[in-house]
C-alpha cells in the first residue's frame, strides 16, 4: 500500500500547472496608492510616540480592535508583496524588484506577527523597516505608471 501512495510522489511526474491570467484591473501605481500606502499608514500610524508640551502620548494599540486593525492592515502588506510578483507587473523588472516584492511580504509578517503578539516595541522596529524598504524600492522604480 505505500508504495502505491508513493508512486505519485515522483520527481519524474508530469507538471500540471495551469495556463492562467490574471486581472490586473489595477495599474501597479493604482496598488500602491489604494491598498499598500493605506495598510502601510495604518502599520505607521499604530507604532511609536508622539511627543508634545503636555506630555507623552503612546500610537500602540490598547484594545483588540486596535490589533486586528494592524493584524487585517500587515495581511495586505503581505499579500500586496505577492501581487507585485504577478507577471502582469513583474516580467519587465529586473530581479530587484521581486527582492523588493518579496520584502514587503517578509515586512508584513514581521508586523502580523508583532500584532498577535500584541508588541508594540516591535511593530515600531517592522515600521522603520518597512518604511526603509519602501523608500529604497521607490528609488528605484518610482516611475514606474
Amino acid at each position: 500500500m505505500a508504495l502505491l501512495l508513493c508512486a505519485g510522489c515522483s520527481r519524474d511526474a508530469p507538471s500540471t500547472a495551469l495556463d492562467v491570467s490574471y486581472d490586473t484591473a489595477l495599474t501597479t501605481l493604482e496598488l500602491m496608492h489604494l491598498v499598500v500606502e493605506p495598510s502601510a499608514d495604518v502599520l505607521w500610524d499604530s507604532a511609536g510616540w508622539i511627543m508634545t508640551l503636555e506630555g507623552e502620548y503612546s500610537l500602540v494599540p490598547t484594545d483588540d480592535d486596535g490589533w486586528f486593525a494592524v493584524e487585517s492592515a500587515a495581511s495586505v502588506i503581505i499579500e500586496s508583496g505577492n501581487l507585485l510578483k504577478l507577471p502582469e507587473r513583474s516580467s519587465d523588472r529586473a530581479a530587484s524588484w521581486l527582492e523588493y516584492s518579496t520584502n514587503m511580504s517578509d515586512q508584513g509578517r514581521l508586523a502580523r506577527q508583532a500584532a498577535l503578539d500584541r508588541d508594540g516595541d516591535a511593530l515600531f522596529q517592522v515600521g522603520a523597516s518597512l518604511y526603509q524598504s519602501c523608500v529604497e524600492c521607490h528609488d528605484v522604480y518610482w516611475t514606474i505608471r
